[in-house]
């Protein structure tokens, strides 16, 4: 399964950038400052996670033999469990 198109990412990435949003348009009204720098670590997470992941299809020996990534992105989504848009098999 490729991760670039995993509806996990996609979900995570719309909720981040829900939060980016939120953030920027509430920046006055005491929304704290490190919102954004937090969605920013979340996409790199997500990135990280991918890369695991992708090793891991790929067979790659370097590649560590448990699911670091997939762990990552359903602890990640688990945050989000009572969004209408979250699936039930993300759960952990």
């Amino acid at each position: 399964m490729t991760y670039l198109t995993h509806p996990m990412v996609d979900f995570l990435l719309a909720r981040i950038t829900e939060r980016e949003n939120e953030a920027l348009e509430e920046r006055d009204e005491g929304w704290p400052p490190g919102v954004l720098a937090a969605c920013e670590a979340d996409r790199n997470m997500i990135q990280w996670a991918m890369g695991i992941e992708e090793l891991r299809d790929m067979g790659d020996e370097a590649a560590p033999l448990t699911p670091l990534g997939d762990t990552a992105l359903r602890s990640m989504a688990s945050v989000y469990a009572d969004h209408p848009n979250f699936r039930d098999e993300w759960r952990q």
